[in-house]
């Protein structure tokens, strides 16, 4: 049995409006997906944002944050970096630590 092709999708930057209009079936609404996930995605000031202090990786080679850098500038940022808020107006980093240094 031949698996149906999903639609491509890139978060780093906008779809197009055609692209847009064929995956509108797959959302009954914005509200509901953020409902059904349990996650929101908004942006959060950089200086609100602290790493984890219980990270496992205390190495961040110098030349591969400024690769990832170029490459988050370039192409724009695909995965966002996922936070929990430890208090008002604080967020501690629970995924993307690299991308947050870059």
């Amino acid at each position: 049995m031949a698996r149906k092709k999903r639609p491509s999708i890139n978060l780093g930057k906008p779809a197009p409006p055609q692209q847009k209009e064929e995956m509108a079936h797959l959302f009954a609404s914005e509200q509901g997906v953020e409902q059904a996930s349990g996650l929101q995605l908004f942006a959060i000031r950089l200086n609100a944002i602290q790493p984890d202090p219980e990270q496992p990786r205390n190495t961040f080679p110098p030349e591969s944050l400024a690769e990832l850098s170029d490459s988050i500038r370039q192409d724009g940022v695909i995965q966002p970096i996922e936070v929990m808020q430890m208090g008002p107006g604080l967020y501690q980093i629970v995924h993307g630590e690299r991308r947050w240094r870059a």
